[in-house]
């Protein structure tokens, strides 16, 4: 596809569903204050909160980009299921897309002081026979003073030429370089 970076929801400023919202190139933090984990993402300010305390789901008819998250403790195991998806984002930046019958459970279990094994399985019988888990480590960052930067994007970003073959010649990407002091 020609134009797939343009394509990408995420392009647009849209929330991505998990488990692409966890495997990004930003940072996060989780948070956990009684009865819930809270989980803020550098990229677009977003965020999720997911309700630990077992609550009723909401009806199947409500479809959400961030579909709803429910989680509960098994040991050291956060567990989050994740239903009702809108099916309108990407697994991830290639085009893999997902449907409003994708269900996803994830597992975040601590292995050390600075590391979380993170897994996330994946099923949607519209469009795999089988399901499939992807995992990987998240460690903490121990650099000194480090935040989260501010992440200015806009819901329904229309400036996505730079992303296009045609129009985007000459841009290695869509930063541009910092503006010198006078």
């Amino acid at each position: 596809m020609r134009n797939r970076p343009f394509d990408d929801p995420k392009g647009h400023c849209a929330p991505s569903p998990p488990p692409r919202d966890s495997f990004t190139n930003y940072g996060l933090q989780i948070v956990q204050p009684i009865g819930y984990v809270v989980i803020l993402y550098e990229q677009m300010h977003d965020y999720r909160i997911i309700p630990t305390g077992g609550r009723a789901r909401l009806p199947e008819a409500i479809k959400l980009w961030h579909p709803e998250s429910v989680g509960h403790w098994e040991g050291n195991t956060l567990v989050v299921d994740n239903r009702n998806n809108n099916g309108k984002d990407w697994f991830e930046p290639s085009g893999n897309f997902q449907t409003e019958n994708t269900h996803v459970v994830e597992r975040y279990t601590m292995i050390d002081r600075d590391t979380i094994h993170f897994e996330a399985r994946i099923e949607d019988p519209t469009l795999y026979t089988k399901p499939w888990t992807i995992a990987l480590a998240f460690t903490r960052n121990k650099e000194s003073g480090y935040y989260q930067l501010e992440f200015a994007c806009y819901e329904g970003e229309r400036d996505m030429q730079h992303y296009t073959e045609e129009q985007g010649r000459g841009r290695s990407n869509a930063f541009t370089e910092p503006a010198q002091k006078q």
